[in-house]
């Protein structure tokens, strides 16, 4: 009876530890810096250590991915180059390419660290990952057949579990549709992949034999692309996609890179001439990537902006935060609050600033509107990224 509860600490441990072997194949992860796919030192040194140790390895996958910063089409994009940079260079140093089934980019589609602060799990995902799943699988197939060794008795023993238990595995390579049973704990499973353990004991001459049975997947189930969010229900079955905003509704801008003795009177004369419901865009207002801090720079275009509203007495604003960078309708990640309100929270700055200087909130109001209001969408390229990260100055009365 006291042997009972170590035994199930044991049995625990063993299901633990051959739990996470299932689920855990990468052999090496290589990191690499943001926007970035050239290999640190680091990187290549980790490569070279992999390809000593691995260099007979085959079935491998190359996987690169990427934090959850920018557009789901450049992530993709850039995870792919980091993928096949590993694969260049493993060839370069030896590793023999056709040993590599697959090489591949999720972009930021399939994060592998979660929890974490933003900086580290932002860190751990701009990774590309080598796995092996299928060299387990191989090891498998080639044991099938072995048979147990014979075992001679010489005298009756006692009717107990002997301590030398022979365990065998046998494996069946499961092809596609996988049925529901089989996709209860993955669902989306990779080539090579066990999906599914059966475990018999057989008792010969005493002596028991476990027999694993492992289904393993022959290809790989791709995981369906995330829904796109949107804020309202589309008018049609099949809505064309907003490329650029209606000619109306594009604010009116004063660029980055405005003379300091010019921006006052350009900021004032904007607002005069703009009519209610058009909005003033002031690109010299700027925030540090994922904050909501006001900058030194950005100092000049927010005086004038309280210049032009003690020239312009009656004047009433909505000062509106956008962002970019996420999918359309959702908000952006503040890394000061931890929170999804980082347009909001710009907004609401800028709104204090004008209070702290003279002007009277009744005449202000401000909300975030995060990627609910696109000036462009999809976003292609930084252009696009830039002409939707903005604050806008819209005119509610004069």
């Amino acid at each position: 009876m006291k042997l009972k509860k170590p035994l199930l600490l044991l049995a625990l441990l063993v299901t633990v530890i051959t739990t996470y072997a299932q689920e855990d194949t990468s052999l090496v992860n290589v990191y690499f810096f943001k926007n970035k796919y050239f290999l640190t030192e680091k990187g290549k040194e980790n490569l070279k250590q992999f390809i000593d140790e691995h260099k007979n390895d085959k079935h491998l996958y190359v996987v690169g991915r990427c934090d959850k910063w920018g557009a789901l089409e450049y992530n993709d994009w850039l995870s792919i180059q980091r993928a096949q940079t590993v694969a260049k260079f493993m060839q370069a140093n030896g590793f023999p390419i056709a040993n590599v089934d697959t090489i591949k980019g999720y972009g930021k589609r399939r994060q592998v660290a979660l929890n974490a602060s933003p900086k580290i799990i932002d860190s751990l995902n701009r990774v590309v990952t080598i796995t092996g799943s299928f060299a387990v699988v191989k090891t498998l197939i080639e044991t099938k057949h072995q048979e147990p060794p014979a075992v001679v008795m010489q005298k009756p023993v006692v009717k107990k579990m002997p301590i030398d238990t022979v365990y065998l595995n046998d494996s069946v390579l499961v092809p596609p549709p996988y049925s529901a049973d089989i996709l209860a704990i993955n669902k989306h499973p990779h080539k090579g992949d066990i999906l599914k353990v059966e475990r018999t004991v057989d008792v010969r001459n005493d002596t028991p034999f476990v027999m694993k049975k492992l289904y393993v997947a022959a290809e790989t189930m791709e995981e369906p692309k995330p829904a796109v969010a949107i804020t309202e229900p589309p008018k049609a079955a099949t809505p064309a996609p907003v490329v650029e905003a209606p000619a109306s509704t594009v604010p009116n801008e004063i660029a980055e890179d405005t003379k300091a003795s010019d921006l006052n009177q350009q900021v004032t004369d904007k607002l005069k001439n703009s009519k209610v419901g058009e909005s003033l865009v002031l690109r010299g207002i700027n925030f540090d990537n994922g904050y909501h801090t006001i900058l030194k720079k950005d100092i000049p275009d927010l005086e004038a902006v309280v210049d032009a509203m003690k020239q312009i007495p009656t004047l009433k604003i909505e000062i509106q935060g956008h962002v970019c960078c996420w999918p359309i309708g959702e908000e952006g990640f503040d890394r000061d609050t931890k929170e999804y309100n980082l347009s909001y929270n710009r907004a609401q700055v800028v709104y204090q600033y004008l209070i702290d200087h003279g002007i009277d909130k009744s005449r202000l109001t401000f909300n975030g509107y995060g990627m609910k209001k696109p000036l462009v969408y999809p976003e292609k390229n930084k252009n696009d990224q830039y002409k939707n990260r903005r604050v806008e100055f819209k005119i509610v009365s004069k």
